[in-house]
């Protein structure tokens, strides 16, 4: 039973990896599929797709979306698969806590919706964070955390795609502390939605 188990993650672990270089050849294409819809619904769609490899990593997300969040205007699909990208990757790299908050927030006295993903794991050196975009970039504290180097480089492709910003934040001269990845993705208004 165990081997078969072993057998199943290697093979999703596959299959996320082939989908990720599958995506990255569609997004080259440029054809997005745009339509309104609430940012919770996606984000929760992310964490749910997520909740089996966090159980295995013996890690737990802990998903919490603000009341009343405004509509935005993207794509389903790639928006999703950016968020599933960054809580893949902070479970990967998470060594402490064995907690993955994913919060969805407005953004006080603005009109964009906040996604914030957070771990508590190694710090990329301030040296290196500009790169960690880069196709096949991996930073050279992860260790021997497996890893193809595609993930982030897929977000910040779907990131200009979709113009929405995709940042990293962390302590700069910590080894080891809480990254925080956030999403800022523009509020469709009223005023907006009833001229279209």
């Amino acid at each position: 039973r165990q081997s078969i188990d072993t057998i199943d993650r290697q093979l999703q672990r596959m299959n996320r990896i082939i989908r990720g270089i599958l995506d990255l050849e569609r997004l080259r294409d440029g054809v997005l599929a745009l339509e309104l819809c609430p940012p919770a619904r996606i984000i929760s769609s992310a964490v749910y797709e997520m909740r089996e490899f966090a159980h295995e990593q013996n890690v737990t997300i802990d998903y919490l979306a603000a009341d009343d969040l405004p509509l935005i205007s993207c794509d389903v699909q790639q928006l999703e698969r950016a968020i599933v990208n960054l809580i893949e990757n902070a479970i990967k790299y998470s060594t402490d806590l064995n907690s993955i908050p994913v919060k969805v927030e407005v953004l006080d006295g603005d009109e964009s919706v906040l996604v914030i993903v957070k771990n508590f794991g190694p710090i990329v050196q301030p040296n290196e964070r500009d790169r960690i975009w880069h196709r096949r970039f991996r930073a050279s504290n992860v260790g021997h955390v497996p890893g193809t180097g595609l993930g982030l480089h897929r977000v910040m492709q779907i990131s200009r795609l979709l113009g929405i910003s995709v940042t990293y934040d962390a302590p700069a001269s910590d080894p080891i502390g809480m990254n925080r990845m956030i999403v800022r993705l523009t509020a469709e208004r009223p005023s907006m939605m009833n001229g279209r």
